[in-house]
């Protein structure tokens, strides 16, 4: 739902017209500009079928528009003219006037975040559990840090390197050292060349898809310490633009909850003093 002041735009998208099921689309895929809102239509994971259509549309009014498999249908809900854009076209609805707008529909792949989140799960995370469950248990998994495709910017110029299946994980730093290389080579020589068409060979990380790394170390090259930042002077010293590589992506297991408190922390941004200082400057 995107609200302009009065207006309000709802949309969904349904999976086919015999079971009218729908689904949320508004979920880190809409710009709001204005009275211009630009959103994707993506069917959530675990559909048998991937669609999305991109639509841009400015509203005066009170106009309710949900999209369908094949078109958008747009009402006016409120007691006044309303106007609807799209494109070059600029249709004017009558109080309670309903029309539709063919909607063209392309398929999508799976982005290599989802293949990598399903290999964690298929793949990775079972021989985890089996070989090293006391370990796994105080492991952060996901796919987060560095890269263009873990803020979902990736094109075509940017899957030539540094791009592929990963998985980021995260460990102790005093576990890290005593058991890190072990679980790398345990786990690499279980797995398959492949998943889902992706070689394991190529990618972000130097191992077969899985990127393991001191949680110590992880923030020291991020945030520039060792830990979440506890006084002002340290939360001066860390980088806005550094803050992201923490808290972006998506954690997919972190049994101990440690390095998602600490994405809490940082993404609940600086403290109050420290923001008016670093506005100063």
């Amino acid at each position: 739902v995107a609200n302009f002041g009065p207006a309000e735009i709802r949309a969904k998208l349904q999976t086919n017209r015999a079971a009218m099921k729908s689904v949320p689309i508004f979920e880190g895929t809409t710009q709001i500009t204005g009275r211009t809102v630009t959103f994707q239509l993506t069917l959530q994971p675990g559909q048998s079928k991937l669609h999305q259509a991109l639509a841009n549309l400015e509203v005066t009014g009170e106009i309710e528009v949900i999209a369908t498999s094949t078109s958008i249908i747009a009402q006016n809900k409120g007691e006044g003219t309303a106007t609807i854009t799209s494109g070059r076209k600029v249709l004017k609805l009558r109080a309670g006037q309903l029309i539709r707008l063919s909607l063209s529909m392309s398929p999508m792949a799976k982005s290599i975040i989802e293949i990598s989140h399903e290999f964690f799960e298929e793949v990775l995370a079972p021989i985890l559990q089996h070989k090293f469950p006391v370990e796994t248990a105080q492991i952060a998994f996901g796919v987060f840090g560095y890269g263009s495709e873990v803020l979902q910017l990736d094109d075509d110029y940017s899957s030539d390197h540094h791009w592929g299946l990963r998985v980021d994980a995260l460990i102790p730093e005093a576990l890290f050292n005593a058991c890190g290389q072990e679980i790398l080579r345990t786990v690499e020589a279980d797995l398959p060349d492949n998943f889902q068409g992706q070689s394991l060979h190529t990618g972000y990380s130097d191992s077969k898809a899985l990127s393991l790394q001191s949680l110590e170390g992880f923030l020291d090259q991020t945030i520039g310490i060792a830990h979440p930042p506890q006084t002002h002077a340290e939360w001066l010293g860390i980088p806005e633009e550094d803050v992201i590589h923490v808290i972006n992506g998506q954690i997919w297991r972190n049994d101990s909850d440690r390095f998602s408190a600490i994405r809490h922390t940082l993404n609940d941004y600086y403290p109050e003093p420290v923001r008016l200082r670093r506005i100063a400057h």
